[in-house]
């Protein structure tokens, strides 16, 4: 069960939503520096990989969407954010036909 599907009643300040066009692979980069927020933490897989990206180290997540679903994302974290880091990254690949 989605932190949303949890928590219908949740009031969102920052977020970012999108339909998925096809299926897909969803990818989050999330500074090491920030709290996990509860969205990453439950509807996400930490796929061991890193990446840097100017000063920081993001840790990568993982999801699949299947087309035409809403996927909705909440702020780069549930409190308080450190002054110095970066906002999550986000990238989609097609899951190929087979």
């Amino acid at each position: 069960m989605s932190w949303k599907e949890r928590e219908p009643n949740r009031t969102l300040g920052e977020r970012l939503q999108f339909v998925a066009g096809t299926n897909m692979v969803i990818y989050v980069g999330h500074d090491d520096r920030v709290p996990r927020p509860e969205f990453l933490l439950s509807d996400y897989e930490d796929t061991g990989d890193d990446m840097k990206l100017g000063d920081a180290m993001l840790s990568i997540f993982k999801r699949q969407a299947k087309k035409g679903q809403s996927i909705i994302m909440a702020g780069n974290s549930d409190g308080d954010i450190p002054g110095k880091c970066k906002m999550y990254v986000v990238l989609g690949k097609r899951i190929k036909r087979k």
